[in-house]
C-alpha cells in the first residue's frame, strides 16, 4: 500500500457520479441515434432492456434511504443488483439497436460502473463495518451462485449483528 492510499483507508471515496452518468449516457445516446436494428438484435434486445430495467428499478426500490443495509430481494444473490440490472439494460439497448459507436461506449461504461461499485464496497464497509464484511463474504460480487441443490434455496444472507 502507498502513502496515499492508507491514508485513505478510513476515508469515503468519491464514487464517480459525474464519469459514470456520463458514460451511461454516452452509451446509450450512441446506441440510439446509431441504429442498424435487424430482427434478430430486436429478439436478443428486447428481453435483455426489459429485464434487466425491471431488475435495476427492483433492486433501486428497496435500497430506500440507504440508512440500511439491504440484504433481501435481487440483494441475497449479488451485491450489486442495481448496476447489474443497468449493464444489462444498456447491453439490450445497444444489441436492439445494433449500434457499433453504442457497443464501443458500452466498455468504458462497465469498467466505470466496475470502479464505482468497488468505491461503494469502501463505503459501506466504513458504514456497516463487521456487518457488510459478512454480507460481502457470503454474496458474490455481480454474478451469482448457481447451485443445484435438492433443499430449497439459498435463502438470506446470514448478517445479522453478533
Amino acid at each position: 500500500m502507498t502513502a496515499s492510499s492508507e491514508s485513505r483507508a478510513g476515508q469515503p471515496r468519491s464514487e464517480l457520479r459525474v464519469p459514470w452518468s456520463l458514460a451511461m449516457a454516452a452509451c446509450g445516446l450512441a446506441a440510439i441515434l446509431t441504429p442498424n436494428a435487424a430482427r434478430f438484435s430486436s429478439a436478443v434486445g428486447i428481453p435483455l432492456l426489459v429485464g434487466g430495467s425491471a431488475l435495476m428499478l427492483i433492486s433501486m426500490s428497496m435500497v430506500g434511504d440507504r440508512h440500511t443495509l439491504v440484504v433481501d430481494g435481487p440483494y441475497r444473490w449479488v451485491r450489486h443488483p442495481a448496476y447489474v440490472g443497468l449493464l444489462t439494460m444498456l447491453a439490450g439497448l445497444v444489441i436492439f439497436t445494433w449500434s457499433f459507436w453504442g457497443a464501443l461506449a458500452f466498455a468504458p461504461a462497465a469498467v466505470l460502473t466496475y470502479a464505482r461499485a468497488r468505491r461503494e464496497e469502501h463505503n459501506l464497509h466504513l458504514r456497516f463495518g463487521a456487518r457488510y464484511e459478512a454480507y460481502r463474504q457470503q454474496v458474490p460480487f455481480a454474478w451469482p451462485r448457481i447451485t443445484l441443490s435438492h433443499g430449497g434455496g439459498q435463502g438470506e444472507p446470514d448478517v445479522r449483528r453478533k
